[in-house]
């Protein structure tokens, strides 16, 4: 087994380094480039967008070769390399919509359906979760939470990937988390998955790091989300009880919490969930002062606690795993309360609205008048009648005597 570990790890190491350069070259000579808009796009020069296709080779290549090696030699991996083939046909699918992405643009709605899509074929290929600690529960309930879970995770990446080497060093520290708990609790098939990513990673990184000469692309950032999302399921089905089944779920959770976020914020504001903004987390760490470089780590070390916790989730004792558990969910609440988002200081209003987010949306247009006047211009949101919502709220707040 550590023959094969160590094995794909170089190979998928080795191919990361030769093929980013190349992919990088060829991309700058076809001109698949991401140019900088001074708004969320803040790099200073045109990058190449598609290094997700170096990480694909540098993945599925390895595992080709290194199952090549392996077939007859060490029959106690083969499980292993079965899991993984389940899996590739489905990855292989959102890596084929994202790079149609990267090249022509595609519209948000096709991207979503052709994850669900691929999320059920790696159901139905048997992926899914099947119990819930030692409790079984129904098939189909099983299949819908892994459906979900699948596209969670996917987009999740994708939507964090805005600073250099953000979303490829996060994804590194969620697989070796990945990795090493399969190392510990015997799961071959999560180890012959994750080992492989680990080493591209790496290598990618070289490339992708501050200042990046490369991007991921959506090649690269919905194949990221998509295999986290299917190492979490190969995860959960090691767990032996019910608090372990949190464990993957913390390993991705700064993408996770991201996206949660983004959604409740664009919830309470009226605005379309896919609607792209400034206001992710690692914006709003630029917009507190930290250097690009600094936002960045700052976000690694975030990862890697939530990474760290969640393997002090399953090696824990029963009676200390709820402390666990309540130590990253204070850290997760703490660490959203620093960005200080305008929106949840105002979340405790909504009952006054008797539902309508019209007045929260008001309410937050003179806190925030460039994101007001960009949604405006956007969104096609009238900043008059934002002012006269406001006044309108203000009037009821203080009636006249």
């Amino acid at each position: 087994m550590l023959v094969t570990l160590l094995l794909l790890a170089a190979l998928s190491l080795g191919l990361s380094l030769l093929f980013t350069p190349i992919i990088r070259t060829l991309a700058l000579h076809c001109n698949l480039v991401d140019l900088p808009d001074g708004k969320r796009k803040v790099h200073k020069k045109p990058i190449p967008r598609v290094g997700g296709v170096a990480l694909g080779a540098a993945y599925f290549g390895s595992l080709l070769l290194a199952a090549a090696y392996v077939s007859g030699r060490q029959p106690e991996v083969t499980g292993g390399f079965a899991a993984v083939k389940l899996i590739a046909p489905a990855a292989l699918l959102v890596f084929f919509v994202g790079l149609a992405d990267d090249i022509c643009s595609l519209k948000p709605w096709h991207k979503f359906g052709v994850q669900v899509v691929a999320a059920v074929l790696v159901v139905s290929a048997g992926v899914h979760i099947h119990s819930i600690a030692a409790l079984s529960i129904d098939p189909i309930v099983g299949m819908l939470a892994s459906v979900l879970w699948l596209v969670a995770c996917t987009n999740a990446v994708n939507l964090i990937d805005g600073l250099d080497g953000l979303a490829a060093g996060i994804s590194f520290l969620a697989t070796m988390t990945a990795l090493i708990a399969s190392l510990t609790s015997g799961n071959v098939p999560l180890t012959i998955a994750t080992a492989p990513l680990a080493g591209a990673l790496l290598g990618f990184l070289v490339f992708n790091s501050n200042p990046a000469s490369i991007f991921l692309g959506d090649s690269g950032s919905l194949l990221l989300g998509f295999l986290l999302g299917c190492y979490g399921i190969l995860w959960s089905g090691s767990s032996a009880t019910l608090l372990e089944m949190a464990a993957p779920l913390m390993a991705v959770a700064v993408p996770l919490v991201d996206t949660t976020v983004a959604i409740t914020r664009r919830f309470l504001t009226g605005q379309p969930i896919f609607k792209a903004d400034r206001s992710h987390i690692h914006h709003r760490l630029l917009a507190r002062g930290l250097s690009h470089l600094r936002a960045v780590l700052l976000l690694y070390v975030a990862a890697a606690m939530a990474g760290s916790l969640s393997l002090c989730l399953i090696w824990a004792r029963d009676r200390w795993q709820g402390v666990v558990l309540a130590a990253f969910a204070c850290a997760v609440v703490l660490g959203v309360r620093q960005l200080d988002y305008a929106e949840f200081h105002l979340l405790r209003g909504v009952a006054f609205f008797a539902g309508s987010r019209t007045p929260l949306t008001a309410r937050l247009a003179p806190q925030r008048p460039e994101e007001r006047l960009e949604a405006t211009n956007t969104a096609g949101v009238e900043l008059k009648t934002a002012v006269f919502s406001h006044a309108a709220f203000e009037t009821r707040r203080h009636p006249a005597a």
